[in-house]
């Protein structure tokens, strides 16, 4: 066996892609720090918009069931697409929000926002993202 194989904790659930799903975020998005730039909400909404997206990117979700399923107000998953959309993340017309190939190079980071969950907002997920990203870059210093 190789050093990889040993390490495998259960060989019973190797993960593939043939399970009839596209999702995917290529290992650059944190290599190269695409992560580091964005904030809990851009993270969740991403991480979304991956797994629901098409071959081509795109999802058809309508802002109110996306809203929901990441527990945000409309108004707010607007506002984080806006977001991801100056990151050049993602491209919105309408109601389709397209998940692009990443760019060249992240935008360039954005101080870092002291972003609180509204009373119709729930952030356990957001929570831990936001925890690994900070001891992510606290190990990369």
């Amino acid at each position: 066996m190789t050093m990889t194989a040993d390490r495998i904790i259960d060989p019973t659930r190797i993960r593939t892609s043939s399970e009839g799903t596209f999702a995917f975020i290529p290992h650059r998005f944190l290599r190269q720090r695409f992560w580091q730039g964005c904030d809990p909400r851009q993270l969740v909404v991403y991480f979304f918009l991956v797994l629901v997206a098409d071959r081509h990117g795109v999802s058809f979700y309508s802002r109110e069931k996306a809203a929901a399923l990441c527990r945000l107000s409309p108004d707010t998953l607007q506002g984080v697409c806006e977001g991801l959309a100056s990151k050049d993340l993602i491209a919105q017309e309408g109601s389709l929000v397209q998940v692009l190939s990443l760019p060249m190079a992240p935008a360039p980071q954005e101080p870092a926002k002291d972003i609180r969950p509204t009373a119709h907002e729930s952030w356990s997920v957001a929570e831990a993202l936001h925890a690994f990203r900070l001891d992510l870059e606290r190990r990369n210093r």
